[in-house]
């Protein structure tokens, strides 16, 4: 939840149209699905990196073409168009519509939020042995639905003062 709201807020803070009162609060459950997708194959990318030399070629994490690797990097590649309405949303662009120079360069700056905010999650060894076991067992898992998983995870989690994500109605 943090890369999520780390990259609204990148995209708020460059948008130089936004007005906080025109800002949206939160993400409707299918535009956070959408935005993990999205968020997906780079935080992948990221421990798998970070766990180079922890795992070998046969584990999820170790293998850059594995079937989750593959299946997450074909949903996000689907889930980008989705993203750009909530995008322009959060840029509070009146059309709806980002230009290809903003959307290229909100992409940009959001690839490199996940990264970072990701970097975090592995400290020890142990931590790719874990990764791996949840990717390997998510892997049978549509990716749509594990980023619905974690969405609901979230919200069993979500503390009062989050608006990250809309309240259901």
């Amino acid at each position: 939840m943090k890369t999520v709201a780390a990259w609204l807020v990148a995209t708020s803070l460059l948008s130089a149209q936004a007005q906080a009162s025109d800002r949206p609060t939160c993400l409707s459950d299918a535009e956070f699905s959408d935005v993990i997708l999205l968020m997906a194959p780079e935080a992948l990318k990221s421990m798998s990196e970070q766990c180079k030399g922890s795992l070998t070629r046969g584990q999820v994490l170790g293998n850059p073409d594995s079937l989750a690797i593959k299946n997450f990097a074909a949903a996000s590649a689907d889930a980008w168009p989705r993203v750009l309405p909530a995008l322009a949303r959060f840029a509070s662009k009146k059309d709806g519509k980002l230009s290809e120079t903003e959307a290229t360069l909100f992409r940009s700056i959001f690839l490199t939020v996940t990264q970072q905010q990701t970097k975090g999650l592995i400290k020890k060894p142990e931590d790719c042995q874990a990764a791996d076991r949840i990717l390997k067992l998510a892997e049978p898992l549509p990716p749509q639905n594990l980023a619905g998983i974690i969405i609901e995870v979230a919200r069993m989690g979500k503390q009062k003062d989050s608006d990250l994500l809309c309240k259901r109605d």
